[in-house]
């Protein structure tokens, strides 16, 4: 009797896939990271209209800004709310649809999404009724940690088809991660140049002509990386806003990396909010002074995870490196808490490249625990969406603490939720060899290859 032939798999994908990836997530947080300077200064110019305060007058010199202001943060806030709340609705659906159908089409989806936002927003602002109705019902198309969700998830997928070991996948996610902190680098500035030049609303052509030049990359040139045979069944079950963290959490290793990941998560946010307010009320900085502190966070993270964190996995399994961030960003925050002067708090931020290094293994780690990558990471996302608050409440509690003198207490907020999550990163069990996932390709490819031979 012939001999059946074995079944074709896929060849796996190429180191070129990492570099898409990689540019892909870069120039997602560059167009996104680019309206921290944008957005502020249209929705300021937008409650000067509606006050009827010229354009020229429409500053922080203004004698009505404390006006201007108060309808400004109002605006923004409520923006926040929208986009945060639409972000956990959909974001167990976008998520489960990527394990469907694969991961492309949902990277498409996005941006697509994002550059009618971005022109709509160059186009009509915040203050158009219209505009801002469509803008919230597109908000429901697409987060941005939505997609970091489905990126990490590609990634995954190229990981189990090399076969890497658990070591290997955090690394790679560590660079993966460097990308957003990098984009996070260069956006806002090239963001407030824009912004200088052809004005805060029109300034948004910039993200939006860069995420068209990622959309022609993307269609043609980004393989999909979610294997047939690895896709899921589409399950309503799972498309409730809670559906991809329960189903992460029937694994225990899951439940106690998400648990610790929403303290640290919490308290990266909360932190990076106190920054702004408590250096303009102590020592009277500036918007150039506070940006300069962020762009050195943000290179220290980046630095951090393309340098140090293949260092520690050299000498670490990865659940102790998460061990180790945690511990140094609650040094960091509890170091915030005790400054006297700004300069001090320049140096603190080095430690950003060893507390960064939290975040990739997290992702690796559940990825590798789950079948189903794009649920895991989407679980991952949700916690990141709902602790974008965490800015919302370090500003509440620094102003009520700042009436009374103690404004710098507001950073043992996030230096406990640190302690917190550095509780529940402590139980995680160390395990080595190649991921779960992994093993299961190298399995069924075996037992297909048993199969033919019988």
């Amino acid at each position: 009797m012939a001999t059946q032939a074995a079944p074709t798999r896929p060849a796996p994908p190429t180191r070129c896939v990492l570099v898409l990836i990689m540019f892909q997530t870069c120039l997602t947080w560059i167009c996104f990271s680019g309206t921290y300077s944008m957005f502020p200064a249209m929705v300021m110019q937008e409650q000067c209209d509606k006050l009827g305060i010229a354009r020229a007058d429409c500053n922080y010199k203004s004698p009505r800004i404390q006006e201007i202001q108060a309808g400004q943060e109002a605006a923004i806030a409520q923006w926040t709310t929208i986009t945060t709340v639409t972000g956990l609705l959909c974001c167990a659906l976008y998520s489960h649809l990527s394990d469907v159908i694969g991961r492309k089409p949902l990277l498409i989806v996005a941006t697509v999404q994002a550059i009618l936002t971005y022109g709509l927003l160059a186009w009509k602002g915040l203050a158009d009724p219209t505009a801002y109705a469509v803008l919230a019902a597109m908000s429901f198309m697409s987060n941005i940690y939505q997609v970091n969700g489905v990126v990490f998830a590609s990634l995954a997928d190229a990981c189990d088809q090399w076969g890497s070991s658990l070591t290997e996948q955090a690394a790679l996610f560590g660079q993966l991660e460097a990308m957003i902190w990098l984009g996070q680098l260069i956006g806002p500035v090239a963001g407030g140049m824009a912004a200088s030049s052809l004005g805060p609303q029109t300034a948004f052509i910039l993200p939006a002509a860069l995420s068209c030049v990622q959309l022609l990359i993307l269609v043609p040139f980004f393989p999909e990386t979610l294997l047939k045979e690895r896709r899921s069944r589409f399950n309503w079950r799972e498309l409730h806003p809670l559906g991809g963290l329960i189903s992460s959490c029937r694994s225990s290793r899951c439940r106690i990396l998400l648990l610790g990941l929403l303290f640290g998560q919490f308290a990266t946010s909360s932190g990076i909010g106190t920054w702004s307010l408590y250096c303009v009320k102590l020592f009277g900085w500036g918007f150039n002074e506070v940006g300069a502190l962020m762009s050195a966070y943000f290179t220290a993270n980046t630095i951090g995870l393309w340098i140090l964190l293949p260092v520690f996995l050299k000498f670490l399994t990865p659940p102790r490196v998460i061990i180790v961030g945690a511990s140094c960003a609650a040094l960091m925050w509890g170091l915030c808490a005790a400054t006297t002067a700004g300069w001090q708090l320049f140096l603190i931020t080095t430690l950003g490249g060893a507390t960064a290094m939290m975040y990739p293994i997290v992702r690796s780690l559940v990825s590798s625990a789950l079948f189903s990558h794009g649920v895991g990471l989407g679980a991952v996302s949700s916690i990141e969406i709902l602790c974008t608050l965490g800015t919302s409440a370090s500003n509440e509690l620094f102003g009520r603490l700042a009436a009374h003198g103690a404004g710098r207490f507001t950073f043992l907020m996030p230096a406990v939720a640190c302690l917190m999550s550095l509780a529940f990163f402590v139980s995680v069990k160390p395990e080595g060899g190649v991921s779960e996932t992994s093993a299961r390709l190298a399995d069924s490819a075996g037992a297909a290859a048993c199969d033919a031979d019988a």
